[in-house]
């Protein structure tokens, strides 16, 4: 079954292309239109366009104090440094044009409401708080001063759970019909899920809690003994009640449930189990803590199952649970048949145009003792793609990669000089190594249009 693809947004013509069989994922409303980017026969949906603000705008990550989430534009920072009176209480925006939307910074609060401006006429000069003398003082430059408006213009969704299976979808149903899957839900652990985590979650391969995650650091204790760990988490990226704690350790269990929320005054500390167990000095802190409970074991977390939907080149890299239907796709979200390799997720190749081409490579090694040849440095799950893109002098490239290589060297600089050294195993753990291949030319990617 093929369907058609209507691509809206702020564009005069409207593309209709012929897409793959649709998913269930997302759909536009009476005043939000789908915003898509197109390969071939692929396509999915990078945000939406509010018709009648004329924005473009994706769904909140986090909810605010009513539980909901808005479809909001990616838009500037109001400045908590500069002013526009001599009072330093009227704060100004800079870097937008006249009628742009701007945002508070996210206050220290769980679901906290975000106020929203118009920038309104240029003022200058600016002021600020002055750092030797702590009163407000003028300064050069120009700021734009703001215009409340109001969030409640801004299309509003409630997060429901829509049965997939046994991972089912969190989904914003949003007032004017339009709707988004945000994330799995696992109805065991009553969270939000996705794909990557720490520790036995890093691979890929199991659905992880999404949000809700709080940090737990061997130096942060809930006891006057220092003996049972404190979960930590910042509130302004917090979405409340705080579920889970994660530590970073490679070892098995790196994930825990969190309990009762403390108080910052009564959490300890200390840096060496041999010193004193002390205060932490968090009096008056307006982060988050909470005692860390009991173990969240692997069993408990369900394997992720990917396949390709579609019959084209470019597919579609839908994410589910075994028997289940289909949740949501990877990112990136397509897999290029031709290339061996996923592709989608950024996507332009400057001056040169929009193609769907693989993730770019961060690290290299070299496969030789004098460190000149460069490899690729690939994390596991990465190790079967057959292309990446590398950003070279002259620009980005898409290469093709060849055979693995177990022997590599690398850039030392532990005795104070650089030295080229065979890496030892322990460095190359969870890590693959593939020779780098010719260039894939321009011709042979497939462009993209929005």
């Amino acid at each position: 079954m093929t369907g058609w693809l209507v691509v809206l947004g702020c564009r005069p013509e409207v593309p209709q292309i012929a897409v793959d069989p649709p998913l269930a994922l997302y759909g536009g409303g009476d005043r939000l239109a789908v915003r898509a980017q197109a390969f071939a026969t692929a396509a999915d949906r990078v945000g939406f366009h509010d018709r009648e603000l004329d924005v473009d705008c994706a769904f909140e990550t986090l909810p605010g104090p009513d539980g909901r989430v808005r479809c909001v534009p990616e838009a500037a920072t109001v400045s908590d440094e500069l002013y526009a009176d001599a009072g330093c209480t009227e704060p100004v925006v800079t870097d937008v044009a006249p009628g742009d939307l701007v945002h508070d910074s996210p206050p220290d609060a769980c679901a906290a409401e975000v106020g929203w401006y118009r920038a309104g006429e240029p003022v200058s000069p600016l002021y600020a708080w002055q750092t030797l003398t702590g009163e407000c003082g003028e300064v050069e430059g120009q700021g734009l001063r703001l215009e409340p408006f109001d969030g409640a213009a801004f299309v509003a969704a409630d997060l429901v759970v829509e049965p997939r299976g046994p991972i089912d979808a969190w989904v914003a149903r949003a007032d004017d019909g339009a709707w988004e899957v945000q994330s799995g839900w696992d109805a065991g652990l009553e969270t939000p899920v996705g794909r990557y985590g720490f520790g036995y979650g890093a691979s890929g391969e199991i659905w992880w809690p999404r949000l809700y995650v709080a940090y737990v650091y061997d130096i942060l204790f809930a006891d006057p003994e220092c003996s049972a760990l404190a979960a930590h988490k910042i509130p302004a990226d917090a979405a409340c009640p705080v579920r889970f704690g994660v530590t970073f350790e490679p070892g098995d269990p790196p994930l825990y449930r969190t309990g009762e929320q403390l108080d910052p005054a009564g959490i300890t500390t200390r840096a060496d189990p041999a010193e004193e167990c002390v205060s932490a000095g968090l009096d008056g802190s307006h982060d988050l803590y909470f005692a860390v409970g009991a173990e969240v074991a692997t069993e408990e977390l369900v394997p992720i199952v990917e396949t390709l939907n579609g019959a084209g080149r470019i597919r579609r890299r839908v994410l589910s649970a075994e028997d289940g239907e289909p949740v949501m796709l990877a990112d990136p979200p397509f897999w290029d048949m031709e290339l061996g390799a996923p592709c989608g997720g950024s996507n332009e190749l400057p001056g040169r145009g929009t193609y769907c081409v693989p993730p770019q490579l961060a690290t290299v090694q070299y496969a030789d003792d004098r460190c000149t040849e460069i490899v690729a440095e690939l994390a596991e799950s990465w190790g079967d793609w057959d292309a990446v893109t590398i950003e070279y002098d002259e620009g980005l490239q898409v290469r093709r990669l060849g055979d693995r290589l177990e022997s590599v060297w690398g850039w030392s600089y532990a005795s104070g000089t650089a030295q080229c050294l065979l890496l030892a195993a322990d460095e190359k753990e969870g890590r693959v190594y593939r020779v780098i291949g010719d260039e894939v030319p321009l011709e042979e990617l497939v462009a993209g249009f929005p």
